[in-house]
């Protein structure tokens, strides 16, 4: 996604909350995980009170697939997330 002004002012928990409910309409999914990005990590954003947020209206589960993208590859990444 691209990140303009209102993202590094901001943060981007708006955005991605919104999309997260969005999302559980539109497809009714039975999980979402919700990753890490570049941004998010730079801008040390809540990702956790991500998941909260938008667990207080989406339908489904959402799990947080707490990884530090800068320490390994994805598909480690991948094997800590499912660890989880």
């Amino acid at each position: 996604s691209v990140v303009d002004r209102h993202v590094l002012a901001r943060g981007s928990q708006q955005k991605v909350v919104n999309n997260i409910i969005r999302k559980s309409k539109e497809e009714t999914p039975d999980l979402i995980i919700l990753t890490p990005t570049c941004t998010s990590s730079i801008l040390q954003e809540d990702l956790k009170n991500f998941v909260y947020q938008a667990s207080l209206s989406a339908e489904m589960d959402i799990l947080l697939a707490d990884v530090n993208h800068y320490r390994v590859n994805e598909f480690q990444a991948a094997d800590q997330t499912l660890f989880q």
